[in-house]
Order: structure tokens, then C-alpha cells, then sequence
């Protein structure tokens, strides 16, 4: 029987193009918009929520979310 391992699977994420990962929608939604536009993609899940993150993560720049917050409210106002 063959599993599927980090090792022998795949890993590209093709999402960042089609889908943007700030709008509201959900990881299942994110999967079947990319499943249907490349459907050779072998996106995972927790693929998906790691990418989230990142891009949080990258958005914060080391900075509290209040302050993030507060920061783009100020650069968005003028």
C-alpha cells in the first residue's frame, strides 16, 4: 500500500494567483476554486491555512495585530 508523504508529494502552491487569501472566504472554498481552475494541483488543506498564516504573519511584520491595525488605518486615511 502506498502513502502519500511529504516527500513524494507535490508541493507548489498555485492559489497565490487565482484566489487572494485576505478576502473572506474558506479554506474549502480556496481548495475548490483552485481544484477547478488547475486540476492537477495537489493543494492540501493545511497547505492553505500554513499560507494564511504566512501572509498574517508577513502583514504583522513583528507587530502586534492592534498596532497593525492602527498603523493601516492611519496609511489608508490619507
Amino acid at each position: 500500500m502506498a502513502s502519500t508523504t511529504i516527500t513524494n508529494r507535490r508541493t507548489y502552491l498555485p492559489i497565490t494567483s487565482t484566489v487572494n487569501l485576505q478576502l473572506p472566504m474558506t479554506t474549502r472554498q480556496i481548495m475548490t476554486a483552485t481544484q477547478l481552475q488547475q486540476p492537477d494541483t495537489y493543494v492540501t488543506e493545511r497547505d492553505i491555512y500554513n499560507l494564511r498564516a504566512k501572509v498574517n504573519q508577513d502583514f504583522l511584520k513583528g507587530r502586534t495585530p492592534i498596532q497593525a491595525l492602527l498603523i493601516e488605518l492611519l496609511t489608508d486615511g490619507k
